[in-house]
């Protein structure tokens, strides 16, 4: 295949979609022999930048229209053709990795059993389409660290910007290792200079990177309170554990110390404050593969297009914050909905002829249907 991406006057952001758009353009399917070539051209207009997987959307929707007319010409239910070509268990994507989770199968099944892809439509004039895509979460060193305060919270510090409730997810990581309520933990975003450090926020990389980076502070933390906590209670490490209360003794359940006053008595011990430190090396690509299925009504007179209802499937590793991750995928549907019916930048000779929201048109919550979503979480080896 071959891609040609309208970057602008400018390149800003054009190589980085044309080297995500031959990434994807084999799409999430097994075709042994590919050659990808995607390319971008300078012209008089506005340059493009990243917005949502930049590359992706555009080349998957080439990849899945080619896919329903090879189904057409075949005389084949276009689920099926998916699901004899799509990527399985143990086969290797274009970019690399080999797929070890949920295939493509499972999310594709569960978006058109959900959308009743075989039940009788409720009108003449309505239809049913799928599509399936694929993305690749990088893998990028990252650094976080956290101190345990005096009255027991804990608190972290990160250099990663909160866009997509980021922050929630690694405050769960702690207060699940440390058996504490989520309110106990705080976590503080520092600039460059003054924070460790964090990859960029996109890519869906934050909590697959930086949120092991947190698990291993976090771990660290402990190892140096379980230590201080075997002086305190004059215990061996195999014999204490870790609850809500603090450390405790396992055969003396009343002899418990709290993690406030070990934070107190770090400041007095020779190993000093407990402070956890996390550096996780650059962790394998992780492969997302997804599904959509909607149904929609066509008013043959106007051409107008109304959507009755959209499924989304996606395989989301392992969710730490499942609301948040849904929320995500509703966002992402909503977003191609303009793609696909009322968004479009109009230039004429260099200049934009809507350059306001009243003639661009970004759909409103009066004209986002109903989207239903489900996660296929297939644990990942390395994430957190």
């Amino acid at each position: 295949s071959r891609t040609i991406i309208d970057s602008g006057a400018y390149t800003d952001f054009g190589l980085g979609a044309a080297t995500r758009t031959a990434l994807t353009a084999r799409g999430p399917y097994l075709i042994p022999n590919v050659k990808l070539e995607a390319c971008c051209v300078y012209t008089n207009k506005v340059p493009g930048g990243a917005f949502r997987a930049p590359g992706a959307p555009q080349i998957t929707f080439a990849i899945e229209s080619q896919m329903d007319i090879i189904a057409r010409r075949l005389g084949m239910d276009p689920v099926d053709l998916r699901l004899i070509n799509g990527l399985k268990v143990g086969d290797v994507a274009y970019s690399g990795q080999k797929v070890e989770g949920a295939s493509l199968d499972k999310v594709l099944k569960s978006a058109t059993e959900r959308i009743g892809w075989n039940k009788p439509k409720a009108g003449p004039y309505r239809g049913r389409g799928v599509a399936c895509g694929e993305w690749n979460t990088a893998g990028t060193p990252a650094t976080s660290s956290l101190k345990i305060n005096e009255d027991g919270s804990v608190a972290v510090y990160t250099g990663v910007v909160n866009l997509t409730g980021s922050t929630t997810a690694f405050a769960q990581i702690v207060a699940e290792e440390f058996c504490l309520p989520l309110d106990r933990v705080t976590v503080t975003t520092g600039d460059t200079d003054s924070a460790p450090f964090a990859p960029v926020s996109g890519g869906s990389m934050i909590a697959y990177n930086v949120g092991r980076s947190v698990l291993l502070a976090v771990r660290d933390a402990r190892n140096q309170v379980m230590d201080l906590a075997v002086q305190r209670l004059e215990a061996t490490r195999e014999d204490l554990a870790l609850d809500e209360r603090g450390v405790y003794v396992k055969s003396q359940p009343e002899r418990v110390i709290s993690l406030g006053k070990l934070a107190i008595a770090s400041m007095r011990d020779k190993g000093g404050l407990i402070m956890g430190k996390g550096s996780a090396e650059p962790l394998p690509p992780a492969l997302i593969l997804i599904a959509q299925a909607a149904e929609v009504e066509v008013d043959p007179e106007t051409g107008q297009v109304k959507i009755i209802k959209i499924c989304a499937s996606q395989d989301s590793g392992f969710s730490l914050n499942p609301l948040a991750v849904e929320g995500q995928m509703q966002g992402g549907v909503s977003q191609g909905l303009g793609y696909a019916l009322t968004e479009d930048l109009l230039i004429s000779n260099g200049r934009v002829l809507n350059p306001d929201f009243l003639d661009y048109k970004i759909l409103t919550f009066m004209d986002i249907p109903e989207i239903e979503c489900t996660q296929v979480q297939e644990k990942s080896s390395a994430g957190p």
